[in-house]
């Protein structure tokens, strides 16, 4: 596993824990492992993440690892936890549309500035993302000005297989995102199946 590729840093579903000591809400990330192999790369992977700063990347704040052995065997746990926004993307855009409300040319300007802000930082370090959708753009305000602005993050699921990531995807009831070039490629290829976009 490339620790320079974030696509690789998935995990299951998260909670929210507020950290003792400042008051700060985290993102906590639980994955359960198989064996003292993977736990050490997952461990490798993640210290090189916490590495990665960014002004628009999610911080990765610290992570615990633990081996908890029973009679018949030896279940490897590592927690990773994140900076928390509960606002993303979706959220934002399902939330406008109910009450007809639209993005300001100014909000829609400093959204695209950030993301090309962390996207250009991302392409100049040479690490790979490998799925930025609106579940994984955290939108939050700063206290200097009343706009948002973005935070990304790695995707969530259960596996650090990227061929299981999709299986999980298609097989579940999470949104399914193609870049346009994929998309066209698809449709041309398709025969019997359709195939629909969020981008058409």
């Amino acid at each position: 596993m490339n620790p320079r590729d974030l696509e690789k840093l998935y995990f299951g579903e998260f909670r929210v824990e507020e950290e003792s000591s400042s008051g700060d809400q985290l993102m906590v990330i639980s994955s359960t492992l198989s064996s003292k192999a993977e736990l050490d790369a997952l461990a490798a992977n993640l210290a090189e993440r916490r590495k990665i700063k960014h002004d628009h990347l999610v911080d990765l704040k610290r992570v615990e690892r633990d081996e908890k052995r029973s009679w018949c065997s030896t279940n490897y746990m590592m927690k990773a936890f994140y900076e928390y926004f509960p606002n993303n993307l979706k959220k934002e855009f399902l939330l406008r549309r109910k009450k007809r409300a639209s993005f300001s040319s100014l909000e829609i300007l400093r959204l695209a500035f950030d993301g090309v802000d962390v996207l250009s930082f991302l392409q100049e370090n040479d690490i790979k993302h490998g799925e930025v959708n609106p579940n994984i753009i955290f939108l939050f305000r700063d206290r200097f000005d009343d706009i948002n602005r973005l935070k990304i993050c790695e995707r969530f699921t259960g596996h650090n297989d990227k061929q299981m990531n999709y299986i999980h995807a298609i097989s579940s009831n999470m949104d399914l995102y193609l870049e346009p070039q994929i998309f066209e490629a698809l449709s041309k290829n398709a025969r019997k199946v359709p195939v629909t976009s969020p981008y058409k």
